[in-house]
């Protein structure tokens, strides 16, 4: 590589303001000693928030096999109350993010 090239790779005009969404697969951790409500809480928080339209959304749980029966009961009970309907309603959680033309 030419000397000029090096000089400018690693010069400060370099380096630009930016953000990245690179699709990450973003995991929760569930241990054993956890406070499952507030567990459950979060996760559901982090696969809802924003329709899940968002690269950093909750997209993997890794649960302790001595909690996990208990866990997605509380995430079953979390879902079956997240209100759907028309996003402009109140306490709507979840809704439709485009409408027919």
């Amino acid at each position: 590589m030419h000397k000029l090239c090096i000089l400018f790779i690693f010069t400060p005009y370099c380096f630009v303001d930016h953000s990245l969404l690179l699709g990450g697969k973003s995991p929760i951790v569930v241990f054993e000693d956890v406070d499952l409500d507030k567990a459950a809480e979060w996760t559901i928080l982090g696969c809802f928030w924003t329709n899940g339209q968002i690269c950093s959304a909750t997209s993997r749980l890794l649960v302790h096999e001595s909690i996990a029966d208990e866990f997605l009961q509380k995430l079953v009970s979390w879902t079956k109350n997240i209100k759907i309907a028309d996003p402009l309603e109140e306490g709507c959680r979840l809704g439709l993010l485009l409408v027919e033309g």
